[in-house]
C-alpha cells in the first residue's frame, strides 16, 4: 500500500493512495519535507547560490531551487535518511517561468549511501510555456522502473532549455510505497 500519512511540510491533510504501482496523475503521498525546518530529510545541490535546495520541497512553487553557476550536470537531492528508505514509484517536478532553465535531460536516481540507480531517464522533454508540472511514473513512464527501497534521490541534470548552465526546479515531489 502507499504509505497514508501526513503531507509533511505541505500543510496538515492526510493523503492515501490504493496499491503500490496504482500511481496515475497526482494520486499517491508525496514524502518529500521542508528539511530547512527540521522535519527529518536533507536536501543538497551541486550549486546553491540563488537558491537553496530545499525551496524545491517546501510546498510553494513561488520559490524554488536554482543553480546559476554555469556548466552542468547540475544534481537535485533529497536524503530521508539512513533507515528510512522508501520505494518511489514516481515524482512530479514544477518548473517556474524562466523558460530557459527548465531541464529537459535528466536521470532520476536512487541510492543507499553508496552508488546510484537509475530509475528514470528523460532526454529532450519539452514543457512548453513555463508554469508547468509533470508527473513521471511507473505507470506511465515506459523508462521508469523501481521495486527497490532507497533513502537518497537524485535529479541530475544534464541539459536544460536553452540557458548556458543555469538550472530551475520551482517544486519537486516524491511519489513512494512504504511502512
Amino acid at each position: 500500500m502507499f504509505k497514508t500519512n501526513q503531507l509533511i511540510g505541505f500543510g496538515s491533510g492526510v493523503a492515501s493512495a490504493g496499491a503500490c504501482g496504482s500511481l496515475s496523475g497526482d494520486q499517491g503521498v508525496t514524502k518529500t519535507q521542508n528539511a530547512d525546518q527540521g522535519d527529518g530529510g536533507v536536501t543538497s545541490a551541486t550549486d546553491e547560490t540563488y537558491g537553496a535546495a530545499y525551496l524545491s520541497f517546501n510546498g510553494t512553487t513561488t520559490a524554488g531551487w536554482t543553480a546559476i553557476i554555469p556548466g552542468l550536470p547540475d544534481d537535485l537531492i533529497y536524503d530521508f535518511g539512513s533507515g528510512n528508505g522508501f520505494v518511489c514509484k514516481g515524482y512530479k517536478l514544477y518548473v517556474p517561468s524562466a523558460r530557459t532553465r527548465m531541464p529537459i535531460t535528466w536521470t532520476f536516481q536512487g541510492a543507499n549511501g553508496g552508488a546510484y540507480t537509475t530509475l528514470d531517464t528523460v532526454t529532450s522533454e519539452s514543457w512548453g510555456v513555463g508554469g508547468t508540472s509533470k508527473t513521471y511514473s511507473a505507470i506511465d513512464d515506459a523508462d521508469f522502473s523501481n521495486e527497490t527501497s532507497y533513502y537518497q534521490y537524485k535529479w541530475n541534470i544534464t541539459a536544460v532549455n536553452g540557458s548556458a548552465g543555469a538550472t530551475e526546479i520551482g517544486e519537486a515531489e516524491i511519489f513512494v510505497c512504504g511502512d
